[in-house]
């Protein structure tokens, strides 16, 4: 099984270009869903972290996570 990863930010051309592509599948490291992200026939997952070492173990950059 192949993905592709794309990061981006929540600014409004980062936003468009995901709604644009439309995606199978959304990670979002945030508090909550920004309201203009088109989610029709998408899964979504908000996940909420405090530390990007949490990030980094989920990315598998890490080995162990940091409590």
């Amino acid at each position: 099984m192949q993905y592709r990863i794309k990061l981006c930010t929540d600014e409004a051309a980062c936003i468009a270009a995901i709604n644009k592509e439309g995606q199978d599948d959304i990670f979002l490291i945030a508090d909550n869903l920004p309201v203009d992200i088109s989610v029709q026939d998408v899964n979504v997952e908000v996940i909420n972290m405090v530390k990007l070492s949490h990030l980094e173990y989920i990315l598998k950059i890490r080995d162990e996570v940091e409590l």
